[in-house]
């Protein structure tokens, strides 16, 4: 079985996907991976190409293992998040998120993963909602001037 490392970035940023993959790539312990790489795609819906193809290959038996680098360049969302958590497991795989330091082969983390992926979101919102008032308050500034 394969280690999928599984990339994403909104923006097409080919260093973006590079670096995301470097950082992933040091979890690896000589296993053989694949890359799953959306570049140009939002992670507010799995419609993916490459999530569909990564998602495939968990059902299929071929990847045993996922890694991304952070859990936002999976998912947006907590309930999300959690769906792909049970998904993964129901089919005897395993997630990993570099930065966060998550992963599901740490059997002692089940019930803790809601709370992590909730904090996670809680800041996700919490930036969206500084830039929002910054592009406010830049807006307010050059109505004024």
């Amino acid at each position: 079985m394969k280690t999928a490392i599984y990339v994403r970035s909104a923006l097409e940023n080919e260093v973006n996907i590079k670096s995301q993959i470097e950082f992933c790539k040091n979890l690896l312990d000589n296993e053989e991976f694949v890359v799953y790489a959306d570049n140009g795609y939002s992670a507010h819906d799995q419609n993916r190409p490459a999530f569909k193809n990564m998602i495939k290959d968990i059902e299929d038996g071929i990847v045993s293992k996922v890694i991304v680098y952070k859990i936002d360049r999976l998912c947006k969302n907590l309930n999300s998040l959690c769906s792909f958590w049970e998904f993964v497991e129901a089919h005897n795989a395993t997630f990993t998120s570099v930065r966060e330091e998550v992963t599901t082969e740490n059997c002692g983390l089940r019930g803790v993963e809601r709370f992590i992926f909730a904090i996670n979101e809680m800041e996700k919102k919490c930036h969206s909602e500084k830039c929002r008032q910054g592009w406010a308050r830049r807006k307010q500034k050059k109505e004024a001037s």
